[in-house]
C-alpha cells in the first residue's frame, strides 16, 4: 500500500509540472530573470516593442506658459561675463503658448537615463501668433534617492523647432542673422509624481528654441515658463 501511494504521488507531481499553467509560470519566471540579467550586464536596454502596444512606456503632455523676455544666455546661466537670473527675476511679455506632445521610451541607458523621443505642437497668443511644430530627443535622469517620497525626473532636450511664422517678437529676442523658422529645440524640464499614482505627473518645462548653443554663446531664442501635466500609459 505504501508503494503504491508513493507511486500515485510521483504521478500527480509529473502531472502539475508538466501542466500548461505551471509551463507559463516557469517560462515568465525565465523571461523576467533574463531581462534582468541583459540589464544588469548590458549598459542599453531597448525598447523593442517601440511601436507595439503601450505598456505605461508612452506619454502624453498638455502645458501652457508666458513669454520670458531675460537673455536666455542668462536664463540658463552659460554667459560667463553676467550674472544668471534667478527665476523670481525673469522679465516676461504679454505673450503665451498653450501646446501639447506625445512621446514614448525608446531606451535606458545604464538603467537611470531614458532616451525619450517626443513630437509636439503649440500655439502661441497674445503678441505672437506663430503655430510651433517640433521634434526633440529628450534623455530624462529618473533615479534619486527620495523617489519613494516623490517620483522625480528631471530631462534635457535637443531638436529641431519649426514655426509657421516668424513674429516681430521673436525676432526681437534673437541675435541678428539668427532668426528664422527652423531653430534647435532646447527645453530642459522637471517633473514630479506621488508613488502612488504615478502615472500622472507635475511638468515644469522652459520652452525653448533658438540658434542653439556651443561653448557658452547662444543666441537669445524665444522661451516660455510653463507648467502642466504629463500623464504615462
Amino acid at each position: 500500500m505504501s508503494a503504491f501511494r508513493r507511486l500515485a504521488f510521483r504521478a500527480t507531481m509529473i502531472i502539475l509540472c508538466a501542466s500548461p499553467a505551471s509551463t507559463g509560470l516557469a517560462l515568465a519566471s525565465e523571461e523576467q530573470t533574463s531581462s534582468k540579467e541583459e540589464t544588469k550586464s548590458s549598459w542599453i536596454a531597448f525598447n523593442h516593442d517601440y511601436f507595439g502596444k503601450c505598456v505605461g512606456d508612452c506619454s502624453v503632455r498638455l502645458f501652457a506658459g508666458r513669454a520670458v523676455t531675460s537673455p536666455m544666455t542668462q536664463v540658463f546661466g552659460v554667459n560667463l561675463d553676467k550674472d544668471w537670473i534667478p527665476p523670481w527675476r525673469w522679465q516676461t511679455d504679454h505673450t503665451e503658448i498653450i501646446a501639447g506632445s506625445i512621446g514614448r521610451r525608446l531606451a535606458t541607458l545604464w538603467g537611470v537615463l531614458d532616451v525619450d523621443p517626443e513630437l509636439g505642437v503649440g500655439q502661441r497668443i497674445g503678441h505672437q501668433h506663430a503655430t510651433e511644430i517640433w521634434g526633440a530627443v529628450y534623455l530624462r535622469w529618473t533615479d534619486f534617492p527620495w523617489n519613494k517620497f516623490i517620483i522625480t525626473t528631471i530631462g534635457l532636450s535637443t531638436g529641431v523647432s519649426f514655426v509657421t511664422r516668424v513674429d516681430a517678437g521673436e525676432a526681437e529676442l534673437n541675435e541678428p542673422n539668427s532668426v528664422g523658422i527652423f531653430q534647435h529645440y532646447f527645453s530642459p524640464e522637471v517633473t514630479f509624481a506621488l508613488p502612488r499614482y504615478p502615472q500622472l505627473a507635475l511638468m515644469l518645462r522652459f520652452h525653448h528654441r533658438s540658434r542653439g548653443f556651443v561653448f557658452g554663446h547662444a543666441a537669445t531664442g524665444d522661451g516660455f515658463a510653463s507648467a502642466g501635466l504629463e500623464y504615462r500609459f
